[in-house]
């Protein structure tokens, strides 16, 4: 193809001359880098960080602008209107957008199917990294999604799973043994053209079959540390998918994750709450208690030993609540996390069979202590920032989440002597 303003090169022909209405209703195949309007480019089904979309906004205000074109397929939509899907480029379209600029450069690809269009997305999608797991999910997903298998109602990760496992039959659906060899032939040809396996193709995808699509959408990929801090990472969206798998569990997903993001948690300890939480949520929980309690409850810091701890004293379980110390377990075995989470999960039950999500009664208790009461305000009803709170009070993360689960306790315990005088 000849560069603009360059003569085709001697037997190719000459399209520069036609319009891309004319071309796309000749469905002619060719490509050539145009100015394309801003409010023409569809965007829906991008997934982008701002964080680089705002890097390339400032960059693209320097002497030499956009200096790359992004790669569209043009087409028209249901109103009969010019349009374009942006193959490559999401970013650089927000950017521009966001520059308030009303054009950009683009190399548009005049007859490209669906399926091609697919294609060249997944080949694209590491072009930032951050946002690679979300964008494979969605589009490897859109691309069966046309395929005659998933009418049938085969799954694209059953469709991983059948090539995966050389298996001569369906499980899924039935499918005869001739349209199972195109299944498999299908993964194999398509993972070939992606550049990745079929096996991590599958792991991806059999995570995001059982996870809310909001949260797939929020997944960025971050190196390690503290660079991944405060986000959805894909190792932290797998722990708890995997704990909390399907539909039926997307407001206990959110949640969790919620919390996680709130807490700073690290993928391992991401895991560790969603095991404690398994045994806490129950049926019919809305998501904001769920993240109330997720936000609060402990885990086991480290591997429990099987050599009994031993405790301090066993006065802090002698429990009044005209006590202004903080109720503490200073054991850390099984016994005594079952024992927290038991009195955190009365405590929410009876809320519950009071028809009462959340009170604010931690403001008026006489028993509380004052970093209790700061504690529960700011970090469990105004979802202050834990660690910038733990640094005016000058405790730790940990000793925050105590101070929660005691004033909790407090509570409990306070209602069940007022119960027993009735």
């Amino acid at each position: 193809m000849a560069l603009l303003g360059e003569a085709p090169a001697p037997g190719m022909p000459n399209f520069d001359s036609l319009s891309a209405l004319d071309l796309i209703d000749r469905g002619i195949e060719t490509e050539r880098v145009e100015t394309v309007p801003l409010d023409q480019i569809l965007t829906e089904e991008g997934i982008v960080d701002y964080d680089h979309v705002d890097e390339l906004g400032a960059s693209m205000k320097q002497k030499r602008g956009q200096i790359t074109p992004i790669v569209v397929r043009p087409r028209i939509d249901e109103a009969g209107l010019l349009v374009y899907d942006i193959i490559d480029g999401f970013h650089r379209s927000e950017a521009r957008m966001l520059n308030g600029d009303k054009t950009i450069m683009a190399t548009v690809i005049y007859g490209c199917s669906d399926e091609e269009m697919y294609d060249l997305r997944i080949l694209a999608a590491s072009s930032v990294r951050s946002v690679q797991f979300a964008r494979i999910a969605k589009w490897i997903t859109l691309s069966w999604s046309k395929t005659v298998w998933f009418q049938s109602g085969l799954t694209v990760p059953q469709a991983f799973a059948i090539a995966l496992n050389d298996t001569q039959k369906s499980t899924f659906v039935d499918l005869p043994p001739n349209e199972l060899s195109d299944v498999k032939t299908w993964v194999q040809e398509k993972s070939a053209l992606w550049g990745r396996s079929a096996g991590s193709t599958y792991n991806i995808l059999g995570v995001v079959s059982n996870a809310d699509p909001e949260l797939v959408a929020q997944v960025r990929s971050a190196g390690r540390g503290k660079a991944s801090e405060g986000k959805i990472t894909p190792a932290r969206l797998e722990k708890v998918v995997d704990i909390f798998p399907g539909e039926e569990n997307y407001p206990a997903q959110r949640a969790i994750l919620r919390a996680a993001v709130a807490r700073h948690l690290s993928t391992t300890e991401v895991d560790k709450l969603g095991s404690v939480m398994r045994s806490l949520v129950v049926p019919g929980m809305a998501e904001e208690e769920i993240f109330q309690v997720a936000l609060i409850t402990p885990f086991p810091e480290a591997p429990f030993s099987k050599k009994p701890q031993r405790r301090r004293s066993t006065s802090s379980y002698i429990v009044r609540p005209d006590r202004h110390d903080p109720i503490t377990d200073y054991g850390d075995d099984v016994a005594s996390l079952q024992e927290r989470i038991a009195n955190l999960e009365a405590a929410l039950e009876k809320a519950r069979a009071e028809g009462v999500a959340f009170e604010l009664w931690w403001r008026t208790a006489p028993y509380l202590s004052d970093k209790e009461r700061v504690c529960m305000e700011r970090i469990l009803y105004a979802n202050h920032d834990m660690r910038a709170v733990c640094a005016e009070l000058r405790i730790t993360d940990m000793q925050a989440i105590s101070l929660m689960i005691s004033a909790f306790t407090k509570r409990h315990l306070e209602e069940s002597q007022l119960d027993a005088t009735i």
